[in-house]
């Protein structure tokens, strides 16, 4: 009886030889080319998170600026549809077109002082002495693809011109908005009281108000409307005014 010998290739391996060896490399290429792969996706991962968190970042720090503590913020739902020149929502939706952006929240919670800590206003008991002034924005940031990223903004309670400054710009943000939505300005600042405003906010340099209507702050500041021109003034630094047209 003839003996079977495998025919042999090219180097003196046989053809099955051949055939597990390639099978072999090609399962490790296979195994190398997933964990490359792998390895890739977690990098574009965390650099998608990085980008996310610097976005975050500057949009805190934006926030904080414009001293914005009344308006939610969603992108995705705009509070006020009919007012894109003044919806918060929907210019911010502009700012983070073109970016890993998909989504932008800015939700609200408000504190107030109970036995000398600082709580959340909706879980403490309202006796309707205490301002919802002392605000705590949490930012949520929604990639187009992967996990959202979140991070805080607390507010400063001190007296300051910047402060100031921020609170006039707030007020006049709520005329417009409420005279895009109405049609016309309001005639006093407590209309703006609760469709576009939770309360009217205290000026700093003066002392917080008992709560009852949350208008009671009106009288810190100086709303005035002549001809076709609106402005708003503090009565404490009537020189820090802002005007504009109606």
């Amino acid at each position: 009886m003839r003996k079977f010998t495998p025919k042999r290739a090219l180097n003196g391996f046989s053809f099955i030889e051949l055939a597990i060896s390639t099978s072999i490399l090609a399962v490790m290429l296979l195994f190398g080319v997933s964990t490359i792969s792998d390895a890739m996706q977690r990098f574009t991962k965390n650099q998608t998170q990085l980008t996310l968190y610097q976005h975050l970042e500057n949009i805190a720090n934006t926030l904080q600026h414009e001293q914005h503590h009344s308006l939610p913020i969603d992108t995705a739902n705009p509070a006020f549809p009919n007012s894109p020149h003044h919806d918060p929502s929907q210019l911010w939706l502009a700012k983070i077109q073109n970016s890993p952006i998909a989504r932008l929240e800015v939700t609200i919670q408000h504190l107030k002082k109970d036995s000398n800590d600082w709580v959340p206003f909706q879980t403490a008991p309202f006796d309707g002495q205490h301002s919802r002034q002392h605000p705590v924005l949490q930012i949520t940031l929604s990639p187009h693809t992967g996990d959202p990223v979140t991070g805080n903004v607390y507010f400063s309670l001190s007296a300051t011109q910047y402060q100031l400054n921020g609170l006039l710009r707030h007020l006049k943000h709520a005329i417009q908005l409420y005279t895009n939505e109405t049609g016309t300005p309001p005639r006093q600042l407590s209309d703006l009281v609760p469709s576009i405003l939770e309360e009217l906010p205290n000026n700093p340099y003066t002392n917080m108000r008992p709560k009852l209507s949350h208008t009671e702050e009106e009288v810190d500041w100086d709303y005035q409307q002549q001809n076709d021109t609106l402005y708003i003034s503090a009565h404490s630094h009537p020189s820090l005014s802002l005007s504009w047209p109606r």
